[in-house]
């Protein structure tokens, strides 16, 4: 007796359509990760990979790993005001293959945005203020701080950004169940950043704030640093990848997803790197 998940089912060979299998809430592609390989996504990149669901999955959101860094930051104080605006998205976008492309299943990402703010008053009096809206388990949540301080020298501390330094989980939305099957994902990440400054910004006025942008990669597990060819072809071919549709495709437009890729066109990366991730249903959950 055989039982296949997805959308039909053989069982003893009488096959049954449209069959609903089991539908369960949580799939991690890599129970185990070991090591500290890191890989910085950019908006003209998706770093594409294989996912092989061995049943149907309930999934609020897919979960990376992550790592941050936001550095500090001084100027004068000849600067009345000044806002820096950082946001930036993550995709992880789903595909399934059809004759060599793969097409676009379903669309995801999270966004993230800081605003970082600096009035300035007399007698140099000076106030710091954040506002960052981020995803935590499907959802978005927004925390707002600020600081005080007098002094000729505005300095803009991460001492209150430590709740997003270091090493974080990302949460991208899915809200949707995936029936078992052979997928590809996606992954990319776009940013953008908007300072105003008054009085009108000056050539160092204008980008004193861009020091404390967040920085981040992505954790990935890495394999042997080496091509694979078929016979015939050449040693060197780039297109070939350790697994069928692993590695980089170059986007058209930066920060925008792909109707389709085709596999020939997914270039491989050194160490061949393979990103974690887990998809979980359900909120709160850390």
């Amino acid at each position: 007796m055989a039982i296949y998940y997805g959308n039909s089912a053989s069982i003893d060979n009488l096959t049954v359509s449209n069959f609903q299998g089991p539908v369960q809430s949580y799939y991690a592609n890599m129970p185990v990760f070991q090591g500290s390989n890191t890989y910085g996504l950019t908006s003209a990149l998706n770093l594409v990979q294989p996912m092989i669901l061995p049943y149907d999955v309930s999934a609020s959101y897919m979960r990376v790993l992550m790592t941050n860094t936001f550095n500090s930051t001084t100027f004068g104080t000849s600067v009345i005001s000044i806002n820096n605006t950082h946001g930036e998205s993550w995709y992880a976008n789903i595909y399934t293959l059809n004759n060599g492309t793969l097409s676009l299943y379903k669309a995801a990402l999270a966004s993230w945005n800081m605003r970082i703010g600096v009035s300035i008053q007399a007698s140099n009096s000076q106030t710091v203020y954040y506002s960052i809206t981020y995803p935590v388990t499907g959802s978005y949540i927004n925390y707002t701080t600020s600081y005080s301080l007098n002094s000729a020298t505005c300095n803009v501390s991460t001492t209150n950004l430590t709740q997003w330094n270091s090493n974080r989980f990302v949460d991208i939305p899915i809200n949707d169940r995936i029936p078992a099957g052979d997928y590809w994902i996606a992954f990319q990440r776009s940013s953008s950043t908007v300072t105003s400054v008054v009085p009108s910004p000056s050539a160092t006025a204008g980008t004193v704030l861009t020091g404390v942008t967040h920085n981040d990669s992505i954790f990935v597990a890495t394999q042997i640093n080496s091509n694979f060819a078929a016979f015939g072809a050449a040693s060197n071919v780039s297109t070939q990848g350790l697994s069928l549709g692993l590695g980089a495709y170059s986007a058209t437009a930066a920060g925008a997803t792909s109707n389709a890729i085709a596999i020939s066109a997914i270039q491989t990366q050194a160490s061949h790197p393979v990103v974690p991730f887990q998809l979980i249903r359900g909120s709160n959950i850390y």
